[in-house]
């Protein structure tokens, strides 16, 4: 547990409080960039503090995974993320579907969610995303991925 609660702190405060130039990228290559891109449904949301740092640990319960490692069989049904009054936060709502998308740790064990992902359409409310990008979702392919 410690060794999750260091690399939760230390990956989302140094990946996620710098996105980078989002506005460079396609769609495409933000897809390509994210470790996991899934349809998924909050099922649950719990408070979680990690040396101090509040944040939220979610269940979820995927729907459609459009994007995983090749090396994992499976994503875990457990989320992170610091919450939204810290810079890198964010807050999920149970019951809602989402279009997930981030960075996973621990070999596959943790999964993290950063506002990067909101900020290039690949975190958002389900009913928010378009005919077009559920397409894309559902055709991309990417090229040279390693995982």
């Amino acid at each position: 547990m410690r060794r999750l609660a260091y690399l939760l702190v230390s990956i989302t405060i140094t990946y996620a409080c710098e996105c980078g130039p989002s506005s460079y990228y396609t769609f495409e290559e933000e897809f390509c960039k994210r470790d996991y891109v899934t349809h998924a449904k909050v099922l649950d949301k719990s408070d979680f503090y990690v040396y101090g740092h509040p944040g939220f640990k979610y269940a979820i319960e995927y729907i459609t995974i459009y994007k995983m490692p090749k090396a994992l069989s499976e994503l875990a049904n457990t989320l992170y993320s610091l919450s939204p009054s810290e810079d890198c936060g964010l807050e999920l709502d149970p019951g809602k579907e989402y279009l997930l998308s981030g960075v996973i740790v621990l070999d596959g064990e943790v999964q993290l969610l950063t506002p990067c992902e909101a900020e290039v359409g690949l975190l958002k409310q389900w009913d928010q995303v378009s005919a077009a990008e559920e397409y894309k979702l559902s055709t991309l392919e990417c090229v040279d991925q390693l995982t």
